[in-house]
């Protein structure tokens, strides 16, 4: 971009267009702090696409639209087990390796974010849903339920409190980059406004969470615009790439 030929972005257009906090998430993934960076409308898009829409929020939605499971129930069930839980059975249920990428996730956040390196910061973020968006779909627990045991029942219920958890961490790591989308995406996940806030022990505290903070109303029977977007839908279709 050019001031003297006039080739420039309307940074106004811009947000009116994606949303603020989507152009604040492209600036953190690709902005250049000590080099210039490339800009498109494109990119701003795939950003979105790949990241915003089909991590984030898609694992809030298919975990707090989930119509096999009761999502307060399962967090209340898996936080009181926790107290007596045995190390065999946590190892049994992934539990082990899921906290531990989420305590990894708050550290090494915390500390790309005294480095200043956003872009690291946000990576960590992002790839924490990602991989939880892998464990929900090799763990299926859709099958779980279709196949009733008290220990099916039980993975099914540390499943979605996983997921549940992974979110809650993610999106409260993620508020000084996207403050408005991810304060929304807590109240779907209905966390309370007094655990939202960054400690070290984020992801070793389990706060009372799991029912939405508004009503989400039905869920559309078909896709796109024009069947409407359900209220859990954090980050609804573009119009266009372009």
């Amino acid at each position: 971009m050019s001031k003297s030929l006039g080739n420039v972005v309307n940074p106004f257009s811009a947000m009116s267009r994606f949303g603020v906090d989507a152009i604040r998430w492209y600036m953190a993934r690709d902005g250049g702090i000590l080099n210039d960076s490339p800009y498109e409308n494109s990119f701003i898009s795939a950003r979105y696409k790949k990241e915003l829409q089909a991590q984030i929020g898609n694992l809030l939605n298919r975990i707090v639209r989930g119509k096999l499971w009761h999502l307060p129930s399962c967090i209340e069930a898996c936080e009181e087990e926790l107290i007596t839980m045995s190390p065999k059975h946590q190892e049994m249920i992934n539990f082990i390796d899921t906290r531990e990428k989420m305590k990894h996730a708050v550290r090494a956040m915390n500390e790309s974010m005294e480095k200043l390196d956003i872009r690291e910061a946000t990576t960590l973020a992002v790839d924490l849903c990602r991989s939880a968006n892998q464990l929900l779909g090799s763990s299926e627990p859709w099958r779980l339920s279709q196949e009733p045991s008290p220990d099916n029942e039980r993975k099914l219920r540390w499943i979605i409190f996983e997921m549940a958890e992974t979110l809650r961490v993610a999106m409260i790591l993620l508020q000084p980059v996207m403050p408005d989308t991810m304060a929304r995406g807590l109240d779907i996940l209905g966390v309370p406004v007094e655990h939202r806030f960054w400690k070290p022990n984020l992801a070793e505290v389990f706060p009372e969470y799991g029912t939405p903070m508004f009503d989400l109303g039905p869920v559309p029977k078909s896709a796109g615009r024009k069947a409407g977007i359900s209220a859990s839908i954090l980050f609804p279709p573009l119009q266009s790439d372009d």
